[in-house]
């Protein structure tokens, strides 16, 4: 049997499945270090870094979450406890908000490596199906009213959060694409360059990657209203890929940014506004 570690974590026998799931994002928190701070993997800002076989972003993006999507409406009905029905609720929701997301607010115009979409899409929803699995076994006496409340409510604000600044970035996205068209592909020593702006409004003026944090507080909730040790392990990785690549996309700023906005982009954080 397992045990309770204060003040309420439990901690599941070590079977094949709560051992290979804590073995399995362990794993993917290592490759997430190794791998992102090597090369930031090619999608998004960085999607013309060299692949194999690209692809349209928004097709990428399709295929990194609707998986995630697949796995939620599979487990559907494989328990009937509250707790295990939210938490697939709050996972179904968390994937379904990033594929409408693609559908009808991200604007994209580069491309996706396919490996790294078929690569990101198998561990989100491995990660999903481990957790939902590992939840269903859990002993229902080990559930609290306090994790559920705050991990519910770090959830609805992660979402809240991370859809209004992706809001924001459309709108930034469609205003530099109106400028594009007149003024921002200048000819520089014969090749065109395009002109990059800061993302500004809402906690962007304080933060370059806010989103991204706002995504790790989904996360947050997902592992406390998960309440056991395994599912914290195989929710870790988001923490650290999301926090490597909110540097990279510091960097890549750097390169791309006039001088004035250089200067800005210095009081700015990385990821959590006032603190990194």
């Amino acid at each position: 049997m397992g045990f309770t570690l204060w003040p309420g974590i439990y901690v599941p026998d070590w079977n094949l499945l709560t051992g290979g799931a804590t073995a399995y994002g362990a794993l993917m928190g290592l490759t997430s270090i190794l791998t992102e701070k090597q090369s930031p993997m090619a999608y998004s800002k960085f999607g013309s870094i060299v692949g194999v076989s690209q692809l349209p972003s928004k097709i990428g993006m399709f295929i990194i979450y609707i998986p995630s999507v697949i796995v939620a409406i599979l487990n559907r009905n494989a328990s009937d406890v509250t707790r295990f029905q939210i938490i697939n609720a709050v996972t179904f929701i968390h994937f379904m908000k990033r594929v409408l997301e693609v559908a009808f607010v991200h604007v994209y115009s580069g491309t996706t490596d396919l490996k790294t979409s078929v690569t990101i899409a198998a561990t989100y929803a491995t990660s999903a199906a481990l957790n939902l699995a590992i939840v269903r076994r859990m002993p229902t006496s080990t559930f609290t009213r306090g994790f559920y409340i705050a991990g519910l409510t770090c959830f609805i604000i992660g979402e809240l959060v991370n859809g209004y600044h992706h809001i924001l970035l459309r709108r930034l996205r469609t205003q530099s694409n109106k400028e594009t068209s007149k003024i921002n592909e200048l000819k520089e020593q014969g090749e065109r360059k395009k002109k990059y702006f800061l993302p500004r409004g809402g906690l962007f003026n304080y933060a370059v990657t806010p989103h991204y944090a706002a995504e790790q507080l989904s996360f947050l909730g997902i592992m406390l209203l998960s309440q056991n040790t395994a599912s914290i392990a195989v929710n870790s990785f988001p923490f650290i890929y999301l926090t490597i690549r909110s540097k990279s996309t510091y960097e890549w700023y750097k390169t791309r940014l006039s001088d004035d906005e250089r200067k800005e982009l210095q009081t700015r954080k990385k990821l959590l506004p006032g603190l990194w």
